[in-house]
């Protein structure tokens, strides 16, 4: 038993001399240079840039401060993590494919997923999942440039995408999220309000054919609460994607008393409403929404 345990010992000690060689002298400039020149080929809208990496326990990479951002347009940053840790999938590539999986911190929250490529090398087509939680939505600021309104909130939810890495839009997915305790601001005020404060909304949608189609989008608050379903038409300018909506809202007493300093505005919403309801719909794009009660 004894020396058992001293031979134990000393194959312990040598991983551990060797693991500390290996964080040491790990090629870490190397790696990041070819990480970053592979993600950001010619064909790929999207440009990667990533401040420091270093190795992770089972194989995997730690990267810190990351960032994806649309090539044509570099000061509009699509995605920014603090950290992100990456492991390769061993058996997808004994299997022909590449699959990676991360863990990451970003914009106050956690996010985790996998995406796998069906070919060798990084290349198209290819397959990716991500669960949030408890994302702070409000410090994405090309969220706020695309939606051309300010949104705040935590969001958790998952979201699944197949396609190829040289035409995003034409890709396959959906998402089932949920947003809690925020705030969507108003791009023409309703009622001298500025803002609509909610407690929750949830959303299931999917992305097929460069169509977006929205089969729940439940808002429940202390002001109102309200329901949006509909398809939104993907171009290749996001912000210019067509919107065919429709939805309902049920306003609260506190809505009204909020509206107080507006009786001109009141009556006419109050004509407006059928059983308690207040029906309208949607069209234009994503940047330039145009809203109509009907």
């Amino acid at each position: 038993m004894s020396k058992k345990k001293k031979w134990f010992s000393y194959i312990f000690y040598c991983l551990m001399v060797t693991a500390g060689f290996l964080y040491l002298r790990f090629p870490s400039d190397v790696i990041k240079d070819y990480l970053v020149s592979t993600a950001n080929k010619p064909n790929i809208p999207v440009v990667l840039s990533i401040d420091r990496l270093t190795p992770w326990p089972t194989l995997g990479l730690k990267v810190e401060d990351a960032e994806v951002s649309l090539r044509d347009t570099p000061a509009h940053t699509l995605f920014k993590a603090d950290s992100l840790i990456m492991r390769p999938e061993i058996w997808s590539f004994i299997k022909g494919s590449e699959k990676y999986c991360f863990t990451c911190r970003a914009y106050g929250g956690h996010a985790r997923g996998c995406v796998q490529f069906r070919k060798k090398d990084m290349t198209p087509p290819f397959h990716a999942e991500m669960e949030l939680k408890d994302v702070q939505i409000g410090d994405h600021e090309y969220l706020e440039e695309l939606a051309g309104r300010r949104i705040q909130g935590r969001l958790t939810g998952n979201l699944y995408y197949s396609g190829k890495t040289d035409n995003l839009v034409n890709g396959d997915g959906g998402a089932n999220l949920r947003l809690v305790d925020g705030a969507i601001e108003l791009v023409l005020p309703l009622l001298e309000l500025d803002s609509i404060a909610f407690n929750q909304i949830v959303i299931d949608a999917v992305l097929k054919k460069r169509m977006i189609t929205i089969a729940r989008c439940e808002l429940s608050g202390p002001q109102m609460k309200g329901n949006l379903s509909g398809d939104i038409g993907v171009r290749d300018q996001v912000e210019k994607s067509s919107l065919d909506l429709r939805g309902e809202l049920e306003p609260f007493a506190a809505l009204f008393t909020s509206a107080e300093g507006s009786s001109g505005a009141m009556n006419i919403l109050k004509k407006r409403l059928k059983r308690g309801t207040l029906n309208f719909i949607i069209r234009g794009t994503l940047r330039e929404p145009k809203i109509r009660f009907i």
